[in-house]
This record gives C-alpha cells, structure tokens and sequence, in this order.
C-alpha cells in the first residue's frame, strides 16, 4: 500500500520534469521538491526530529509548507498544519496538546525560543541557510514509514470550540486520495488552484490530489482568497477550481463586474457547507464549461460522497454517491437500528478512510469511532443528520444541534438557511440561534426584509419563519471560510 512520499516518488519514474507546485515566489518540478523534501528532512533530523515526533507547520499556503509537510513524513514524524497567523493563545493550547518536537514558522521572530512542552521555534529561513553548510549530515535513514503510521494531526474545533486533533494514517489518507482523485477524474494536465488554507484539510487534500495524478497545484494566500482571487485565477490559468459556498459567493459577484472567462477550468468542486442551488446556477454560469462537484465530507474520514456534473439535473439536493470502497449507513440515532431508504436518520461511515480516532481523547474517540456489525469493524458515527434514497444518493439535513425549536415546534436552521438563500437578490444568509435562543436569520442583500418574509412564507410553514431578520454587509467566516455562527451571535448580542 502506498504512503505519502510515494506520491512524489511516483512522479519521478513517470515525469520528474513535470511541475508540482508554485506559490507566489516560486515553482518546482516534481525531481526538485522531492530534493527540497529530502534536504529538509536532514535539516529537520540535526535538530532532533525521530519517528513519532510532531512538528508543527505555520508556514501557509507555500512551496516551503508542501516541502516540510513531506520531509515530516519521510522521518515517519507527524506533521501538524497550523496557521502562521494564529493568536498565541490558540497555538498554546495546540503546542500543549500534541507536544511537539518543533514548530517551523516564516521569519525570524521567536526563532529558537521554546514554546510549550517540548517545542522550540525554528524559522524556514534558518533552515535553508543552514543547509548550505558543508557539515550538514544527509544521514537520515530512508525508512519507508507504514501505512498505519501516523501521518497527520489536523486540528478541528467543530461545533465545541476546542480544538481536537484528528489523528490521520498514512493508509487511511492514501485511500481518500485514490477514492476522490478518481471520482473527479483528475488528470495529469490538470492544474488546480488552492486559495484554501492548507490547515483545512479541503485545502490540504488538493496539494496530494494534485501529486497523485501528476497534476500542479498553484498556491494562493491573502488576497488571492478574497479580493483579489479574479486575479490569482487569471494567472494561475487553473482547469480545477475548489471552492467554500462563501468563497463561491464572492467570486460570483467579482466576476459579474468584470470581463473575466475562465474557458480553461473543466471542474468546480464545493463542501464545507451546504451548496445552494442557486449558487450552484451561477457557478454553473461563471464557469460556462466547467463541470460543478458538490461534496460531502468530514475531516474524521477526509470525503463521504461526490456528486458528479451529470447527476445533477436528477438530484438536485443531494451530495452524492458515497465513494468507491465506502458505505453510509443511516441509523436511528437512539437505538442504532439501522432505517430504510428515505428515512433521516444519523450517518455512519464504513470504509478503509475512517481515520483513528482523536490524539490524546479516548472518550471522544469512543463516542465518535466504535464498533459495529458481526465483524466489530471500527466506523465512524458522523452525528449528522442523513437520509439515502432507494437509488444510493445521500442527502445532508444537518447536524443534530441544527435542530432547534421554535415557537414550541422543531426546526431545521439548515432547512430555513437553504430557503432564504434561494431566493431572488439574496447574496448570503444563514439562520442562527441567538444568545436569548431565538432564531434569527442573517442575510445579505438590498431587498427590503418583509418582500422576504412574504416570499419565504411561500416555501416554508409559517412556523419555520424567523421572527427577527438581521441585514448585513457580509457574513463573519472562519479562517477555513465557514460561516462563523459564534460570531453572529457577538454581533447581534452588540446590536441590541
């Protein structure tokens, strides 16, 4: 079974000259990063990194990111991804957690103080120099690490707020790989724009998407996730795009004002949040020749489900066919019984991409990956909210504390979220619940408030209408480009 160094060295048999990846500053053929990789990784075991070590990266979306995520593995060490901008706060409660060997940062600030159990910061840029030096030891073993070794720690905070690392094997991460890499059909002469932070692991997957097929993978941070990504896209002339609803939103809206065509890009791929149709119709109509890929995912086993271009039209709402070699199981979520075609129940994940558990949580762990069926295999209890039709299709209706009630009856925010964003003049909207418990609704548009209310009360039950509606300039997003909810409640908390 393949691990991840094998991604690069599979291209240095098939095309070493071939480019794997650039960011802004610079570019490298595959025989060049797998070079950078191993001088990196005798940079990283100088300064003591073993099998087993973690080493944190905040390096962003950069060549020297790529590199170091690599050179990490070829050590059998566990690289984490980390934001190079995160609050101190936040990378102590991450250092105190996995207690790593190293955090590898950009520029020369901290470099080489200690930080946390066991961490010391070392700089990019002290690493290359040093790597000039002539007594530097190029002895690092070479051992092939095994698929069961730990590849991975990718921090998420879910709905909880406390970050909780997903522990990532080598196998399990291959098999992802190979599944989605597949059900898109990416190919060699692909080359996919990543604006998406690489410590989301939507981000990080497009970087070994792109290896695997021999692809390139361009590198954008900044503005080219905001502002200025109708220019990042122009450059980076991609035939892959990925995308987050928000930022799917945006680009949207920056193409209408411009000239831009983008005959090039044969493929539009969203998760993260749920894809309105009506987002879906203007992708669909910025990107006139590209086929759009709604999916389905979690980070506890990286993708569940792809819906492809051409089931679109029949499906409309669902996000897909489970992958190849995967199975969704829907099952009451008291007594784990399992339900029939149609019927909503908790979604559970069977397939060789169920992750181990979570670093350092057993109780997490257990809650979340158990044993099921006469073979007790381990599979993934999601907590989501899932239906499957008769035809195999699996259908999102959000996560048990989307669930809410509202003047006395239960709620779906996601259900209320869907119909405001579908209709006319609606740029964004998502409903929340408040600090008093109140749903409320943020939306983004220049319609007045009660032509939407009418409007709505034409699709939902009156029961399921918000009473109280909040006209924003935009929507607060994480740094992964998700609706930041606690944030909405903050702003409306102010308001009053």
């Amino acid at each position: 079974m393949l691990v991840l160094p094998d991604l690069i060295e599979s291209q240095l048999r098939d095309q070493p000259d071939g480019q794997a990846a650039r960011d802004k500053a610079q570019a490298l053929t595959y025989r060049e990063l797998a070079a950078r990789s191993d001088e990196m990784a005798s940079q990283l075991y100088s300064l003591g990194v073993r099998r087993g070590d973690r080493v944190v990266l905040a390096l962003g979306n950069s060549i020297d990111m790529v590199a170091s995520i690599f050179a990490t593995a070829k050590l059998r060490a566990v690289f984490i991804p980390f934001r190079d901008d995160a609050p101190d706060a936040a990378l102590s409660r991450v250092l105190a957690d996995c207690e790593p060997r190293l955090v590898l940062t950009r520029g020369q600030v901290g470099d080489g103080q200690p930080r946390g159990a066991l961490a010391q910061v070392v700089s990019i840029e002290r690493l290359r120099d040093e790597s000039k030096r002539p007594d530097v030891s190029r002895d690092w073993g070479r051992e092939r690490p095994m698929p069961t070794d730990l590849a991975c720690l990718i921090y998420t905070s879910g709905s909880t707020g406390r970050p909780k690392g997903v522990m990532c094997p080598h196998g399990c991460m291959m098999f992802a790989i190979d599944a989605i890499a597949r059900r898109l059909a990416l190919r060699s002469d692909d080359t996919i724009a990543s604006v998406l932070p690489l410590t989301f692991d939507y981000g990080l997957y497009q970087v070994f998407l792109a290896l695997r097929v021999g692809a390139t993978v361009v590198l954008g941070e900044g503005a080219a996730a905001g502002a200025g990504m109708l220019g990042f896209l122009r450059t980076a002339a991609p035939t892959v795009v990925p995308v987050v609803p928000s930022m799917a939103r945006l680009l949207v809206r920056l193409a209408a004002r411009s000239d831009a065509v983008f005959l090039a890009v044969r493929s539009v791929t969203s998760t993260g949040e749920a894809l309105p149709e009506s987002l879906a119709q203007s992708l669909t109509a910025t990107f006139p020749h590209a086929g759009l890929f709604p999916m389905y995912g979690l980070t506890e086993c990286k993708r569940v489900s792809i819906l492809q271009p051409d089931e679109r039209e029949g499906h409309p709402t669902s996000v897909g066919r489970p992958l190849d070699g995967t199975e969704c199981i829907i099952v009451d979520p008291v007594t784990q019984d399992e339900l029939s075609a149609g019927e909503v129940g908790e979604l559970v994940v069977r397939g060789p991409h169920v992750m181990a558990g979570y670093w350092r949580d057993p109780m997490l762990t257990a809650l979340r990956y158990r044993p099921r069926g006469m073979t007790q295999e381990t599979v993934l209890f999601t907590g989501d909210l899932c239906s499957c039709n008769s035809e195999g299709y699996l259908f999102f209706h959000g996560r048990p504390d989307d669930i809410v009630k509202s003047n006395g009856m239960r709620v779906s925010l996601g259900e209320i979220s869907g119909a405001i964003g579908s209709l006319a003049g609606v740029d964004d909207a998502v409903a929340f619940v408040d600090l008093a418990d109140d749903v409320r609704v943020a939306v983004v548009t220049e319609r007045n408030v009660p032509e939407l209310v009418a409007e709505l009360r034409e699709v939902l039950e009156d029961f399921k209408v918000p009473a109280f509606f909040e006209v924003v300039d935009e929507l607060p997003l994480t740094t992964h480009g998700k609706i930041d909810r606690l944030g909405l409640r903050q702003l409306v908390s102010e308001r009053a």
